[in-house]
């Protein structure tokens, strides 16, 4: 479950930043409230874009999830609003985020359940100079110190899953 912030500080459930290729509108996710975030429509039918709170309802501990935290929001913000809705759920669940810093977060407000970092060459692109370094720095920092490694299909080739099991961490990919 792909989770992000709402301007309201709900969280809802949705792999986009942008309400665009799944409901036809030019509108960021982050900067909705759940009653407007309510008026989309998905590809067209007449599902909506749901809240943590209700999916976490629907499982019902039935089976584990695995929630990825998005970060279009400032650290921290997501990541405790996240843990007021977890207070109390009983079924399994981990977390993981491409966003270091958030992994991090997350280690220290969930103690007793999976952490994990996500990892794709992807996530360098942007960046060059002192800020790709200091971000991969990071995040093998993160790697590190993590549960389990999440990563793209796309990216395993040997050399990564000989880095990888270096970490001696469960791959997730």
């Amino acid at each position: 479950l792909d989770v992000h912030l709402l301007a309201d500080g709900r969280v809802a459930v949705f792999h986009d930043d942008s309400l665009k290729r799944m409901c036809g509108a030019d509108v960021d996710i982050k900067d909705l409230t759940a009653a407007k975030l309510k008026k989309y429509r998905l590809s067209g039918t007449n599902e909506y874009i749901p809240l943590l709170k209700d999916v976490l309802a629907l499982v019902n501990g039935a089976v584990p999830i695995i929630i990825e935290l998005k970060y279009d929001a400032p650290v921290g913000k997501l990541e405790k609003a996240l843990a007021q809705l977890l207070d109390g759920y009983t079924g399994e669940y981990a977390l993981k985020s491409f966003h270091p810093l958030i992994a991090w977060k997350l280690r220290r407000l969930f103690r007793d359940h999976p952490v994990g970092q996500l990892f794709s060459c992807d996530m360098f692109k942007d960046l060059s100079g002192i800020k790709e370094w200091g971000f991969r720095k990071a995040v093998n920092w993160s790697m590190y110190f993590s549960d389990f490694i999440s990563v793209n299909n796309d990216d395993l080739d040997v050399s990564v899953i000989a880095t990888l099991r270096n970490l001696r961490k469960p791959i997730l990919a």
